[in-house]
This record gives C-alpha cells, sequence and structure tokens, in this order.
C-alpha cells in the first residue's frame, strides 16, 4: 500500500507539474502570439509616415499653393506673360520709331558679329586644314555663327537701353529702362552684395 500511495502521489505531482509545464507553454505562446502581431502591426505601420511628417506638411502646403496658382492663371495666356520688348505693341509713333531703331542696330550688330567670328573661325579651320577633321571644321562655323549672334547682342544691349531711356518717363518703354538701369546700377548692386 505504500508503494501503491508513492505512485499515486507521484502520479499527482507529475500531473500538477505537466499541468504548469502546460499552462506555462501557453502563456509563453501566447505571449509570442502578442509580440508576433505587435510586430506585424509594427511592420505595417513603418511604411505610413506620420501626419506631422515635415515632408507631408510641404507637400500639402505646395499642392495649395498650386491649386490656387493655376485659379489664378487660368485666364491668362502664356504670350501675355511672356511679352518682351521686342512683343511690345508700341502705343505712340514715337516707341514705334525707337523699337524699329532698335531691331534694326540689334539685327546689324548680329550680322556684323556673325561675320567677324565666322571669318575667324574659318580662317583658322583654313590654317590648320591639315590637321582639323571635316566635323571639327563644321563645328567651328557653328561656333563661330553662335559666338557672333552672342557678341551683336551684348553689343546691343546697351543702346537699345539708352535709345529706350531718350523716351523719358512720359513713355512706358521708357520708364522700363530707367527702372532696368536703377534696378543694375553699380552701387546697389555692391551694397546688397555686401
Amino acid at each position: 500500500m505504500s508503494e501503491n500511495q508513492e505512485t499515486n502521489k507521484d502520479r499527482e505531482i507529475r500531473e500538477q507539474m505537466k499541468k504548469q509545464y502546460m499552462e506555462e507553454e501557453a502563456k509563453l505562446q501566447q505571449g509570442m502570439e502578442e509580440e508576433e502581431s505587435a510586430l506585424r502591426d509594427y511592420f505595417k505601420n513603418i511604411q505610413k509616415p506620420l501626419q506631422s511628417d515635415p515632408t507631408i506638411i510641404r507637400r500639402k502646403r505646395y499642392n495649395e499653393k498650386m491649386a490656387t496658382y493655376q485659379e489664378v492663371i487660368k485666364d491668362i495666356s502664356l504670350n501675355e506673360m511672356v511679352k518682351t520688348i521686342w512683343q511690345y505693341e508700341a502705343s505712340t509713333p514715337e516707341e514705334n520709331e525707337t523699337l524699329y531703331d532698335c531691331k534694326q542696330y540689334f539685327k546689324w550688330r548680329c550680322y556684323e558679329g556673325m561675320g567677324a567670328c565666322l571669318a575667324m573661325t574659318s580662317l583658322i579651320s583654313f590654317w590648320n586644314r591639315r590637321y582639323l577633321s571635316f566635323t571639327a571644321k563644321g563645328l567651328g562655323v557653328f561656333v563661330g555663327l553662335g559666338t557672333g549672334f552672342a557678341m551683336g547682342f551684348l553689343r546691343s544691349t546697351q543702346y537699345t537701353l539708352q535709345r529706350l531711356e531718350e523716351l523719358g518717363s512720359d513713355y512706358y518703354l521708357g520708364r522700363l529702362a530707367i527702372n532696368e538701369i536703377e534696378d543694375f546700377r553699380m552701387d546697389k548692386v555692391i551694397k546688397k552684395n555686401i
């Protein structure tokens, strides 16, 4: 009987230990599942940016500004926005005459510059004809034309501003020229940069 009682006690102890082991295992399993679901949620939400993210706030502001800008300019045509002095339709004969004179001066300065630069590049190409390939000579022609155009543009700009300034502040083009000259005076530019 004593052996039977011991075996019963052993069984009870084993069953209790087994029960404890099963409960602990169930708790561990539940904890692991909770951690796994928490990690799954974390990795799912890690791709979503926060509402207070500065890039999202900047993007929203930019989209709002663009929507406002598009509402404002939808009735304005591109030609009105990109009007330059050359496209300006003069309202008085004096402005018409000045614009025509400036355009002609610009054309002739460009022709002079293109001719001079084309002559120089042609002379250099002829001088080095043994060493330069045909494509280099063609490139020299295009470089000469482009440089001449830039030279003509730069040489005619001062004349154009002077002619427009001579119109005075009574005319729209004169006021434009005076404002341009005032904005880019060297003493103002130096003061801004200091």
